[in-house]
């Protein structure tokens, strides 16, 4: 059952410029995209830094109002909630910790203020206490400010935080990368027990595309604002069919591959300032015929869970 809908939703940025400011065009970062978020289950988005990932989750969170369609989070559009209604239901995970943490409270300060807004008629000091152990954190922990602890107790503190709202869809972008290999296992198997004993709906934001095939029970591969793939669970590196999810396959360095064998994507990405008429990947493809360059190329389903938008692979 869906949870979170997203139906044609497209973001647009106004860029200014000039001695009076005026405006001198539109960047396109989010480019008509629908897709839906089940209850229960984890889904992960991927792809290169500057295509839109955490603009979808900002505007998910609120942050951003969509420039065109709807978010509806349940069956009815998330404008109909209160603030307060909304992030009771939905909270984020950040990719860097310290700057969602005020420096100036102690964690006892922030879970505190957390409880009071979302759960004003529990036991306060014995819920932090729980919200502790549930992250891998010693109670001593609440006397302390977010400079005090390491990255990946930050993330953990960071956690708790939104799990004090009791949410039913946490969004969770990039919360590893910024943490050394060691801790991001961790972190990544306290997400997944946390998702698991609390039923949460998981919004997982990666570029690591061996995280999100690990993690993951659906993963979206976005190019350019847009879904250009949808994949099931574990199955990245045998069904990948659109060039792109290919090529960033491709670019993935292991152990038994030589630097020089790894293959990089030629041509220039194109600027959201002057999208192409046709397939944003038009450009980098090694498939590309005339037609990619005139029409741009729908979701079409390969199976009931697998969906391409490229001409050539459908």
């Amino acid at each position: 059952m869906g949870l979170l809908k997203i139906e044609g939703v497209h973001k647009h940025f106004p860029i200014h410029g000039g001695v009076f400011l005026r405006e001198q065009g539109r960047a396109s970062v989010i480019n008509d995209i629908s897709l839906e978020i089940n209850e229960g289950e984890i889904l992960g988005i991927v792809g290169e830094s500057g295509c839109g990932k955490s603009t979808l989750a900002r505007l998910i969170m609120r942050i951003y109002e969509p420039s065109q369609g709807k978010i509806y989070f349940g069956e009815n559009p998330i404008q109909s909630f209160s603030r307060k209604e909304y992030f009771h239901q939905v909270q984020m995970v950040f990719q860097d910790p310290f700057s969602s943490l005020n420096p100036k409270m102690t964690v006892d300060a922030l879970l505190t203020e957390m409880l009071r807004l979302h759960q004003p008629s529990v036991n306060i000091q014995q819920t932090k206490m729980k919200l502790l152990e549930e992250v891998g954190l010693a109670s001593n922990a609440l006397k302390k400010y977010p400079h005090e602890f390491s990255g990946g107790q930050r993330q953990r503190i960071a956690i708790a935080k939104a799990l004090s709202a009791q949410p039913t869809l946490l969004i969770a972008d990039e919360p590893v990368s910024a943490l050394d290999v060691s801790i991001q296992a961790q972190i990544l198997n306290l997400l997944k027990d946390l998702q698991q004993r609390h039923q949460l709906s998981l919004l997982f934001i990666s570029h690591d595309l061996e995280v999100v095939n690990y993690f993951c029970d659906r993963i979206l591969v976005m190019y350019l604002g847009k879904i250009v793939e949808e994949l099931p669970h574990q199955n990245l590196h045998t069904q990948a069919q659109h060039p792109y999810t290919e090529a960033l396959l491709r670019s993935i360095p292991h152990l038994d591959k030589k630097a020089d064998g790894l293959q990089i994507l030629a041509g220039e990405i194109p600027s959201p300032l002057n999208l192409p008429p046709g397939c944003g990947f038009y450009s980098r493809c090694q498939y590309r015929q005339e037609l990619c360059h005139q029409e741009v190329p729908p979701l079409v389903k390969k199976s009931s869970e697998h969906q391409v938008a490229c001409f050539q692979r459908t």
